[in-house]
């Protein structure tokens, strides 16, 4: 049986691990959606209905996996999951902003 310190420690690398999951959502959320911008004739536009379809799948994920994770027992890693995405949701709005604008100028 680990001892307490041992288990304290495991939690904060399941929590660690799920915001890093979430922070990396959110970089694949924002980047994904180039891929059909850049050839079209309308970029923004395309991205920018991209970056909310790629939100929402990633907001879908993060609740799925949290509940799963809920259930078999990894509280942690649900709790790292929701914190990762609610600090990277502001960060990715603003990028996402600035990237529809930079393709708006193209």
């Amino acid at each position: 049986m680990p001892s307490a310190g041992e288990r304290r420690r495991r939690r904060v690398r399941r929590v660690r691990s799920g915001i890093w999951n979430a922070l990396a959502g959110h970089g694949l959320a924002l980047t994904v959606p180039l891929l059909p911008a850049a050839p079209s004739g309308e970029p923004s536009a395309v991205y920018g209905v991209g970056f909310v379809i790629a939100q929402l799948v990633l907001a879908t994920a993060v609740v799925a996996l949290g509940i799963t994770r809920t259930l078999r027992r990894d509280g942690a890693n649900s709790v790292g999951l929701a914190i990762g995405w609610i600090a990277g949701m502001p960060v990715a709005a603003v990028a996402g902003v600035a990237l529809l604008f930079a393709l708006g100028a193209m």
